[in-house]
């Protein structure tokens, strides 16, 4: 009798310890916090975002598998392996689920009306008309995120002083992608109000954006590629195109100066996601993601290429370049 009264419990605590080992008494008891990360397309811009994301974790302590496990996946671009790639992160139950761009959270969003999980988004040009949040000061709905908008006016100024004689830009995008047909219809409004004419050219793939380029090159002053992910992806064709044509590119992608484009004036991408990073590092110390507006970029910078404006016989007023806070030049990169 004994044995038999000593033997439930000791089973039970040995069937308690293998179920905590096995994780199926949840997170919570382990300490351990799961992190699913969607990210719609490797380009240089969304991986500095990928990567901001965990080195903040990192800096947060959320370092190692007794404390974090990430799972992360990219959808090579492609909505529907976003939506695949949805679907499986909201079947694992994770702590937080986060989507690096416009279409990767709208994927996460739209999976996971029945779960609840919160979402966290990164690099999102505009997520209210994405419909991923209700307003940018109250998001609601348990998403909230870091936005990668810039206001296009300084933008287009900095273009206009580098080409004063800029009347007509062309910009090559994916009509598939939101974000990317609401920053066509307000540069259309913004560029008109300051005497320039866009040119659009879609393209709805990478493989396509050489052509689209081509297209309307001869039609225009210069490109301006914002933060459409399909067209960063093959931006070497547009550069190249460009360069055929000879007229200059111009873009809100920073790390995109260093191949080929003239200059940027846009955020830093690696600071979005570490900011991006603290909103996670809230949310898993349980802070609800309603309670949580939107983030705009902290950090702005502008960019010049002097390889590719001497390339094109531009030269820019010395203003300029005491303005840069980084300048491509033959013997690599200076920052100021």
């Amino acid at each position: 009798m004994k044995r038999k009264l000593l033997k439930k419990p000791y089973l039970g605590l040995l069937l308690g310890i293998g179920l905590i080992s096995s994780g199926l008494f949840g997170n919570t008891l382990l300490e351990v916090k799961t992190i699913a990360i969607s990210q719609i397309i490797e380009h240089e811009a969304l991986n500095e975002t990928y990567r901001g994301i965990i080195e903040e974790l990192e800096a947060e302590g959320y370092v190692g598998d007794k404390k974090v496990k990430i799972v992360y996946e990219t959808a090579q671009g492609s909505p529907l392996i976003a939506a695949q790639i949805a679907q499986k992160f909201v079947s694992i139950q994770p702590d937080v689920m986060v989507g690096i761009g416009t279409i990767a959270a709208q994927a996460l969003v739209g999976a996971n009306k029945r779960s609840g999980k919160p979402i966290v988004f990164s690099s999102v040009t505009d997520p209210v008309g994405a419909q991923l949040v209700a307003s940018l000061s109250e998001p609601g709905a348990g998403v909230t995120g870091v936005t990668n908008w810039i206001k296009l006016e300084p933008q287009i100024e900095k273009f206009q002083q580098i080409l004063p004689k800029l009347k007509r830009l062309g910009i090559v995008y994916n009509p598939g992608e939101g974000n990317s047909v609401i920053l066509v219809s307000r540069l259309k409004d913004t560029a008109r109000q300051m005497g320039i004419e866009i040119t659009e050219s879609p393209a709805t793939a990478t493989m396509e954006v050489g052509m689209a380029a081509k297209h309307i090159a001869h039609k225009v002053d210069a490109f301006f590629i914002s933060n459409d992910n399909t067209v960063l992806s093959a931006f070497e064709s547009v550069v190249g195109v460009a360069n055929d044509a000879g007229i200059p590119v111009f873009v809100s992608d920073i790390n995109k100066v260093q191949s080929g484009a003239v200059a940027a004036l846009g955020p830093d991408q690696y600071e979005i996601g570490r900011q991006t990073g603290k909103m996670i590092v809230e949310i898993l110390k349980g802070t609800s993601p309603a309670k949580m507006p939107v983030e705009f970029p902290k950090k702005t910078e502008f960019y010049l290429n002097l390889d590719a404006l001497k390339r094109l016989h531009i030269q820019v007023p010395s203003t300029l370049l005491q303005e840069a806070d980084k300048i491509i030049n033959n013997s690599g990169s200076g920052k100021r």
